[in-house]
């Protein structure tokens, strides 16, 4: 027998060893080989990925490199060696080996996603983007697992490449349907394109796949934020601290929403324990700031914005020139303090300089933190009389209503803004026809309509939730009732004329998803008009901004639980809510309104703003109205929450 074949033999029987798993006869007969045939490569790479497997990660990069020396143009070689470096820790280096190993086998689709997967350790987002659909095109069958795909949606997002991160996390669900974690993701990166309903959709589907996933609560809690939604917020985040005491995302986020609701020393409180926890975590940093400022903790604001401001060569950190800007008013102020001037002129009986203000004082206070000057020298005068010295005048100014104001989000916004906002509520009256109340006679779940069901075919019933009575009584007409709601499975009372869809009712149509129009089409009779109940959580507002005008064509009568309104200092939402409204409104006449008393009236521009109503709307087209004289509440109306008092409104008319 030639040399040849028994190095061929020892190979065979060394190969089926390490087949079999039996690694260290395989290394003996790999090495016993090598000594053979010193320039077998191939025997090199065999004994290389044995040593890789048995921890020898040193041997096993000599080898390969010895492998490469003797033949450059090994691309498997150059594979193996980016995995033993990469699982190292070297990801440079394992770039380096994978970028060969795809430029020797352009068409090998397992290099391109070896080198994605390094890429997005390394930072470079948009490179592996490339890779990956240059994997998927060439080996949709090694396309990396999900993990890698959310890895790469989680360095876009921190990029600012919502958009891709997006479709990463497409990929990701795509890869592994089941997996919360991905459903959770692509949650949050709708938020960040403003894409609440999808988002809530997504957040909701990854809580249905793992009630426990923290993340997914602390997200969800800030679709709610950013509706405004604060009771929903602050439980979504408080669920995520009780599974995850040591999140730190989630004890800031707690404490933007209790902020929001007044509670400034509960937020610092929650602040504190996020920085316990990040101790250079900006956008806690920020918020603290902010919120120690409206107690009129001036020093400690001042230091906590210079702090965040510090983090400006943190990429991390995307909130700096808001911090930037924060720090322009307190600045402002120490400057103010500093410049006031000393009443040397003014002396006690002891022959020192007097402690009292002047009216510079007054000014430069006014200016700092109103942003004006004060109304009149008589003000001034009052201050000088009231105020013991300057810390004193800071503090009542702080106390002062008008300061809250401009402290809040949107700031700048003016009484005439809110009226006009509020005035889109304004009801008034059908003609020849009464009101009824229709649903829970006690409080929650009932609503107050105009006393006319005639030619109504049917009702869509958007927010179904524990709570039918509408529904049931609607029923009750001899009208067919449409209920959409994704969070339940279905009513909780059985009724022949009750047609249930688990779906969301959202801004566009999905696999599990309908709109204002689709709800519609959903309806049997092409003809005859409709009733509409939404109560979707704040939703309403996305899903109503994208209805077209004719889609209410055939609605008779809408009645909305309008949520958020507080937000109105927002000025994104407050042009999104003047526009939705408008929009209803030319279509529509209000008839009637009721705040709901589970959230709170916050007074903005010294106006009452309730953060939830209740608004009856009827088709113009189809009665006649007239001026109403009514005040809100009625006799019809329920508090929703019935431990505490109906929200007064009164005749809800502004201006002339």
């Amino acid at each position: 027998m030639t040399p040849e074949h028994d190095e061929a033999g020892a190979l065979a029987i060394a190969f089926r060893h390490h087949q079999e798993g039996r690694l260290a006869l395989a290394e003996a007969g790999y090495r016993r080989v090598l000594e053979a045939a010193p320039g077998n490569v191939a025997v090199m790479q065999l004994l290389a990925v044995l040593s890789h497997q048995v921890g020898k990660s040193d041997v096993a990069v000599t080898l390969l490199r010895q492998a490469i020396a003797l033949d450059p143009e090994l691309a498997a070689a150059h594979r193996n060696l980016g995995i033993v470096l990469e699982e190292r820790g070297d990801i440079a280096a394992a770039a380096a080996s994978y970028r060969q190993a795809a430029a020797l086998r352009p068409l090998d689709g397992e290099a391109h996603a070896h080198l994605a997967r390094v890429l997005i350790a390394h930072g470079e987002g948009r490179e592996a983007t490339a890779c990956l659909r240059r994997a998927a095109e060439l080996r949709p069958d090694v396309l990396p697992d999900a993990g890698v795909h959310i890895a790469l949606g989680n360095l876009l997002l921190r990029q600012g490449d919502v958009e891709q991160a997006v479709a990463s996390y497409r990929q990701a669900v795509a890869a592994a349907p089941d997996l919360a974690l991905a459903h959770s993701n692509l949650g949050n990166a709708l938020r960040r394109l403003h894409r609440l309903g999808e988002s809530a959709a997504c957040l909701e589907h990854a809580l249905a796949l793992d009630p426990w996933l923290a993340e997914a609560h602390n997200n969800l809690g800030n679709v709610y934020l950013d509706q405004f939604v604060l009771p929903q917020a602050v439980a979504c985040f408080e669920r995520a601290l009780a599974l995850r005491g040591d999140f730190a995302e989630a004890h800031a986020n707690l404490g933007n929403a209790l902020q929001e609701q007044g509670h400034h020393d509960d937020a610092v409180a929650h602040y504190d324990a996020a920085l316990t926890l990040r101790p250079d975590y900006p956008e806690a940093l920020l918020a603290r700031a902010n919120a120690l400022w409206q107690r009129g903790r001036l020093a400690d604001a001042v230091a906590g914005c210079e702090r965040a401001a510090s983090r400006a060569d943190d990429p991390a950190a995307p909130d700096i020139e808001v911090a930037r800007t924060c720090l322009a008013r307190p600045r402002a102020l120490a400057r103010a303090w500093d410049d006031r001037e000393t009443p040397t002129a003014v002396v006690s009986a002891t022959g020192e300089a007097d402690p009292r203000l002047s009216a510079t004082d007054v000014r430069a206070a006014y200016r700092a933190l109103l942003g004006r000057d004060p109304e009149s020298d008589e003000v001034v005068s009052w201050h000088l009389r009231h105020a013991s010295d300057l810390e004193a005048l800071l503090s009542s100014l702080i106390d002062a209503e008008e300061f809250r104001f401009r402290m809040t989000a949107g700031g700048g916004v003016t009484q005439d803004a809110v009226l006009r906002l509020l005035s889109l509520f304004s009801p008034r009256e059908v003609v020849g026809y009464g009101k009824i109340r229709v649903g829970n006679e006690a409080g929650d779940g009932g609503y107050v309509m105009v006393a006319d069901f005639a030619d109504v075919v049917a009702a869509l019933s958007a927010g179904v939730g524990t709570d039918v009575s509408w529904d049931l009584e609607i029923s009750g007409h001899g009208i067919e009732v449409h209920q959409f709601d994704h969070t339940v499975s279905g009513p909780p009372v059985a009724n022949e004329r009750f047609h249930f869809h688990r779906r969301r009712i959202a801004a566009r149509t999905s696999e599990d998803s309908d709109t204002v129009k689709r709800m519609i089409e959903r309806i049997s009779t092409a003809h005859g008009k409709i009733l509409l109940k939404m109560d979707i959580e704040g939703g309403e507002w996305e899903v109503l901004d994208a209805a077209a005008v004719e889609d209410f064509a055939r609605v008779a009568q809408a009645v909305v639980e309008f949520h958020g309104l507080s937000n109105v200092t927002n000025e994104a939402w407050r042009s999104r809510a003047m526009r939705t409204l408008g929009k209803l409104r030319s279509v529509f006449e209000v008839v009637h309104v009721h705040a709901n008393n589970w959230s709170p009236v916050r007074l903005i521009a010294n106006v009452p703003v309730p953060d939830m109503i209740e608004v009856t709307l009827v088709n113009r087209s189809m009665y006649e109205f007239r001026d109403s004289t009514q005040v809100f509440p009625t006799s019809l109306d329920r508090p929703n929450d019935k431990r505490r008092p109906d929200i007064f409104l009164g005749p809800m008319r502004f201006g002339s």
